[in-house]
């Protein structure tokens, strides 16, 4: 019995120790970051609704701070509110911060190790700045072999009505597939170079019921086509547009980024033909001398990324930022 008390005892003693050690311990390093209240074990996990940075940008001026302690299912998520918390935390201390969930050989989520280490030598050798040239003859024709698809196929031409201005049509009689295929069939009839009024320019003001003027009553046939073809599905978008009724398309997009800038695309295009004529396609060859259009598609590209691959971090090690401990294996995320 007196053994059993004593087992009590001692046991009732490291407890009240360990306890002890615990405190001095936490009172010897910094405050962890703020952290919303949440359900027990799963935390905010239904509580942040979407878009979630901004509920995190809420919870961060609540608090008064660019940094706040999420718990969800158990795991500790530490998320960044501002560029400069991002830039100090996840480039200057990258070395610490550089852990990944650890799924397997992917480069992308692979762990910080000796191994991650081996594929960014690898990935940097063969795809940095100057190396990728040599791929870019693979680029280019996948470009044009796409583009010549794109020409060829009636579901294609679907496709492409879908993306660049959000119309929906019918793989079979439909009035703007015809009216694409009518104004392509202008273009590829209209002889450039070999018409007379081009070898006789003088011969522009023969009216067209002129004997041997055939070339005034096609040349309007086809203006009319190519026209039609560049104005109407446009308009189309336009009228959806103003009535809230546009889907996702190209031209949406482009409505949105340039909208208050009509000169945008009129001056991009001027570049282009400037440099290209009418002849050619465009090549990476001509990057150099298409300043404008570089600086408009790197836009672009800011503004309405391919795709998001920013992956959350995980901390490898216990660190201290503006005042608050921030404990290893901590996910790492940015707002």
């Amino acid at each position: 019995m007196a053994s059993l008390a004593g087992i009590i005892v001692g046991t009732l003693c490291l407890v009240v120790l360990t306890r002890l050690v615990w405190r001095y311990h936490c009172k010897q390093r910094a405050p962890v970051p703020p952290r919303p209240p949440g359900l027990p074990i799963l935390g905010k996990v239904n509580d942040i609704p979407a878009p979630p940075w901004l509920k995190c940008s809420e919870w961060c001026r609540e608090y008064g701070t660019d940094i706040i302690r999420l718990n969800m299912l158990g795991f500790d998520i530490i998320v960044l509110d501002t560029l400069e918390a991002a830039n100090e935390l996840l480039d200057k201390r990258s070395s610490i911060y550089s852990g990944r969930a650890g799924l397997g050989w992917n480069f992308g989520t692979m762990d910080y190790g000796d191994d991650w280490r081996v594929c960014r030598k690898m990935a940097h050798h063969e795809f940095h700045a100057t190396s990728f040239q040599k791929h870019r003859p693979i680029l280019a024709r996948r470009a044009y072999e796409f583009i010549h698809r794109l020409t060829e196929e009636g579901r294609d031409r679907a496709n492409i009505m879908k993306v660049t201005y959000g119309i929906r049509v019918f793989l079979e009689d439909d009035p703007f597939i015809k009216l694409a295929e009518t104004g392509q069939e202008a273009v590829s009839k209209c002889p450039i170079g070999f018409c007379l009024v081009e070898l006789f320019p003088i011969l522009e003001y023969v009216s067209a019921w002129f004997p041997g003027a055939g070339f005034e009553r096609k040349a309007a046939v086809w203006h009319e086509a190519a026209t039609r073809k560049l104005h109407v599905p446009y308009a189309d978008f336009i009228e959806r547009h103003a009535s809230g009724k546009a889907e996702e398309c190209v031209s949406k997009a482009l409505a949105e980024t340039f909208g208050t800038d009509e000169d945008v695309q009129s001056c991009a295009r001027r570049e282009l033909e400037g440099v290209l004529g009418i002849d050619r396609l465009p090549t990476f060859e001509d990057l150099g001398s298409v300043p404008y259009l570089d600086a408009l598609i790197k836009e672009l590209l800011r503004w309405h990324p391919i795709i998001c691959f920013d992956l959350p971090r995980k901390l490898r090690e216990d660190d201290v930022y503006n005042g608050f401990h921030l404990e290893n294996d901590s996910i790492v995320s940015h707002s």
